[in-house]
């Protein structure tokens, strides 16, 4: 999300005298970049934190920013394109196909503290001489013979994945830099016009 206030600024500062007016572009420069780093990227990781069900710390690194110059007066916070591949269906909702075959999704399998498989549980599950991959009425997946006779789905396929909008993280940004904006610009045009030669 870009962030640009620039015909605030105009407004806001309208009946400035000139050497108040030299000192603008450098001001709001600073407040964007500020308000980018300090105010909106905690505030998309926190958003990360809350709305998705334990995400890994490597999700959670997903927020960057870029600064803004006294040339380009706008302040970017995005996600990081790896993290942007997968999050994306997150923010607009959708659904999403698996890479490979299929999905993995763990129905008695041990997880790991973010929810997920540990790495290798699918070759060890298929090591053991009572599994198998196939389907099941239906239902694909890898199953285990118990000694009742009965199977017992421990891993099951899915071709598709469907997800609602829940990440919201335009909307927020949004929100975090129209609050953060007007003090930090104000701070940032008082230090710059007290320090200018």
């Amino acid at each position: 999300m870009e962030l640009s206030f620039e015909s605030n600024i105009a407004e806001w500062t309208r009946y400035v005298d000139q050497k108040v007016r030299r000192q603008v572009p450098f001001a709001t420069a600073k407040a964007l970049t500020d308000t980018a780093r300090r105010d909106c990227k905690p505030a998309a990781e926190r958003l990360i934190r809350k709305r998705l069900d334990k995400p890994t710390p490597f999700t959670q690194r997903g927020v960057a920013t870029r600064s803004a110059s006294k040339r380009r007066l706008v302040a970017t916070v995005f996600i990081k394109d790896i993290q942007a591949g997968y999050l994306r269906v997150q923010e607009k909702g959708g659904t999403t196909k698996p890479k490979g075959r299929a999905f993995l999704i763990p129905v008695r399998q041990r997880r790991n503290k973010y929810g997920n498989m540990p790495r290798g549980a699918v070759k060890a599950a298929l090591a053991k001489p009572n599994t198998f991959s196939g389907k099941v009425r239906g239902v694909g997946g890898i199953w285990q013979r118990m000694k009742s006779g009965r199977l017992k789905l421990l891993i099951r396929y899915e071709d598709q994945t469907t997800y609602r909008p829940r990440l919201g993280f335009h909307r927020e940004m949004a929100k975090v830099a129209s609050r953060a904006f007007p003090a930090r610009f104000a701070r940032s045009l008082a230090h710059a016009v007290k320090t200018a030669r």
